[in-house]
């Protein structure tokens, strides 16, 4: 694995390189099918590939999840009781999920079935950045730098969520672009897979007039923070008020006060995405339709995150929803800076190369998703 990583970083900082020269304008402005060639074939390729070799084909028994998982596709019978067979043996109780997967299981061994989801998750992402990135009119080839955030970990170890976020965020860039019915069938769909895209139905909210200013997109988070002193409090309260068994297990599951990485704000990762976010928020400013579907995107989950931070488990489970939409917000804001094209470039993939380089030689990634570097 390591000479595999050494060959894969190695032809993405040439690539990058090279774009940088051919193609300064290409990452941060939508211009037509060649430039998105040149970042796929030079950025875009080396990135995919190192995330499906290194989580699309991890071992079966790879750390956390994974061998949950495997051994849920294999108890898998028919898709009228998979709910109930994936509740019984994973532990989850969304509608979609196993339903969908014991589709798969007649066609599909277990190690195929990993790699086919991680496809999957792929193919969801790039979607989802290419509605997004034609909003912000960016080259929708940025997708491919999620898979050097943690995020490719995160899809190699929670699944059901890697897949439920991008469907989450192509809801939400439906809805601000007045496309309800499409925002409703995404939103129910990503709900599906993974509880915590209920969120997404939260959305209409941000077309109340106070949310026409830029201010609001940053004390929300700064309020859910103060709010976190008081969080394992009354949400528990809430949760007894519910009475709904599965809220309340999640909440027994995740109000430990610690997860298996320890407390959240001690994680690179929390830093990372609450700083990012924070940046992103404040510098780009809010506009007028379509457009305003990033920030209500990140203040959501950014909220989400502060809020929970003294139950790491539960701040953790957000984590991942910055991370998938990091490079949207990197890329908007390096567009901004009065700098020539090609230095925009070297910002941009800089950070993502380097990124990419930390979370492969991560620790917590290799236990993670199986793999060994000398």
């Amino acid at each position: 694995m390591t000479g595999f990583l050494i060959v894969m970083f190695t032809l993405l900082l040439m690539g990058s390189l090279l774009t940088m020269a051919l193609r300064p304008h290409a990452y941060l402005a939508e211009r037509g099918t060649a430039n998105a060639a040149v970042i796929s074939l030079f950025v875009g390729l080396p990135l995919l590939v190192t995330g499906f070799v290194v989580a699309g084909l991890r071992p079966e028994t790879a750390g956390f999840d994974t061998a949950s998982y495997v051994n849920a596709y294999l108890q898998m019978a028919s898709p009228l009781n998979a709910v109930g067979d994936g509740a019984r043996t994973f532990g989850n109780t969304e509608l979609l999920w196993w339903p969908m997967q014991s589709l798969l299981k007649p066609f599909f061994d277990a190690r195929t079935w990993l790699a086919l989801n991680f496809a999957m998750v792929i193919c969801a992402v790039w979607l989802s950045y290419r509605f997004g990135c034609r909003l912000y009119r960016l080259s929708a080839a940025l997708f491919a730098l999620v898979f050097a955030t943690f995020f490719v970990v995160y899809a190699g170890n929670g699944m059901r969520q890697a897949l439920s976020i991008p469907i989450g965020a192509l809801a939400i860039f439906c809805f601000f672009d007045r496309r309800f019915l499409a925002w409703l069938a995404l939103a129910l769909i990503a709900v599906g897979l993974h509880w915590s895209s209920l969120v997404v139905l939260v959305v209409p909210v941000f077309r109340m007039r106070i949310f026409d200013r830029g201010f609001a997109y940053v004390a929300l988070p700064i309020a859910c923070l103060v709010l976190s002193s008081l969080t394992t409090g009354w949400l528990g309260a809430a949760v007894d008020a519910l009475g709904i068994s599965t809220f309340s297990d999640k909440y027994s599951l995740y109000s430990g006060g610690s997860s298996h990485v320890g407390e959240v704000w001690r994680t690179a990762n929390f830093w990372l995405c609450v700083v990012t976010s924070l940046c992103f928020l404040i510098c780009c400013p809010v506009a007028k339709g379509s457009q305003r579907a990033l920030q209500v995107f990140v203040t959501i989950y950014l909220s989400l995150v502060l809020l929970g931070v003294r139950i790491p488990d539960f701040a953790e489970r957000y984590l991942p929803a910055l991370l998938f939409a990091m490079p949207l917000m990197v890329a908007l804001m390096v567009r901004r800076v009065s700098v020539p094209a090609a230095a925009k470039s070297a910002m941009l993939l800089g950070f993502f190369v380097a990124l990419g380089l930390l979370v492969y030689l991560n620790d917590s990634a290799q236990v993670t998703l199986g793999y060994t570097v000398l």
